[in-house]
């Protein structure tokens, strides 16, 4: 397989976002994939409008793809794509202790350690046009949050990978996954983030829009929805929170 995706990578001391930057680009419309990282983002951004707590040292990475006619279907594999490019990166440094949460977050000893923001732009009819993968890795300090705990690589090795070193190894795990995702290898894609995923069968409380559900955890659909056996039935959950 052909895992050749050709990457202009940039490194910054500060950007206000790396996420926003990528965006910045893909609007002027030079069709180039880029990867951008930063060793400071001083308005960095989480998922769902949160704010994205990053100490000094540690990754900020962002990646502006132009997918080949990529559908609704193929895009919501990408959350699952950016966190096995994580696993990958990261599990050889750790070695145990390492899970990924649904949808995206990576998990060290049941701590955050890293985090994706997916955003895109869509043309009609339904055809992602662009998709911004952004990436938050804790290297050398695990930001103090209030309804979580977190983790750092410095948990787990002493002499933790450099950012430019972490960015390339991510960008080569990452043009694997794409590249499977491109010539149609979502059931891979599945059934390998399931083996990294959470046990099935773990007891598990999730937040969504309108309720608070809890349940047991049954992996993931065919679409990448979360699945949990509640007392009444099986859900699949699109848009949710594990917590």
């Amino acid at each position: 397989m052909n895992t050749d995706i050709n990457w202009q990578i940039e490194f910054h001391d500060s950007l206000p976002s790396t996420n926003d930057y990528c965006i910045k680009q893909a609007e002027l419309n030079s069709h180039i994939n880029l990867a951008i990282s930063a060793k400071k983002q001083t308005k960095a951004k989480g998922s769902r409008g949160r704010q994205w707590y990053e100490p000094n040292g540690n990754l900020a990475l962002s990646f502006l793809f132009w997918p080949p006619n990529f559908n609704g279907h193929k895009y919501c594999w990408i959350p699952f794509v950016a966190s096995l490019a994580l696993y990958d990166t990261i599990l050889p440094l750790c070695k145990k202790n390492l899970v990924i949460k649904w949808p995206n977050d990576l998990l060290y000893n049941q701590k955050k350690l890293a985090g994706i923001l997916i955003e895109n732009s869509i043309d009609y009819p339904g055809i992602i046009r662009w998709v911004v993968i952004g990436l938050g890795v804790n290297i050398y300090e695990a930001p103090i949050l209030k309804d979580k705990e977190t983790a750092c690589i410095k948990d787990f090795t002493s002499e933790p990978p450099s950012i430019i070193e972490l960015t390339k190894t991510i960008k080569n795990h990452l043009s694997k996954w794409l590249q499977f995702l491109i010539e149609g290898y979502e059931p891979l894609i599945r059934s390998t983030w399931l083996k990294y995923s959470i046990p099935i069968g773990t007891f598990i409380n999730v937040k969504t829009n309108v309720e608070n559900l809890k349940g047991i955890y049954q992996g993931i659909d065919d679409r990448g929805n979360l699945l949990l056996k509640t007392q009444a039935d099986l859900k699949k959950l699109s848009v949710a929170q594990i917590f």
